[in-house]
């Protein structure tokens, strides 16, 4: 098992194990807290200035860890970079980069 699969597995625990709907990027844990994660649509995710859309299917948004980018970390750590991509409208994966 990969870093990245590890870190995965254990956000959709905390999606599971949470019931808060209020969460800030900042702390990428509080945005995986949400009961419904794994039902929110792609027309539901937030539009904020930390993720923009990959491409014009809009399958998938990303953070990158630029300069000039706002900081997200996830249980404490620095991210480098965040992927949720969409399958059938609703999030499939999430991949989170905490070291690179």
């Amino acid at each position: 098992m990969s870093l990245r699969s590890a870190f995965v597995s254990i956000a959709i625990f905390f999606s599971v194990a949470f019931s808060s709907f209020a969460y800030e990027f900042t702390k990428f844990e509080t945005f995986l807290e949400q009961e419904n994660l794994w039902d929110l649509k792609k027309t539901e995710f937030p539009k904020n200035m930390y993720f923009n859309w990959v491409s014009d299917k809009q399958d998938c948004t990303r953070w990158p860890a630029y300069s000039n980018s706002p900081g997200i970390s996830f249980l404490g750590m620095k991210c480098y970079e965040i992927l949720i991509r969409f399958g059938d409208e609703k999030i499939e994966q999430i991949g989170i980069c905490l070291y690179s």
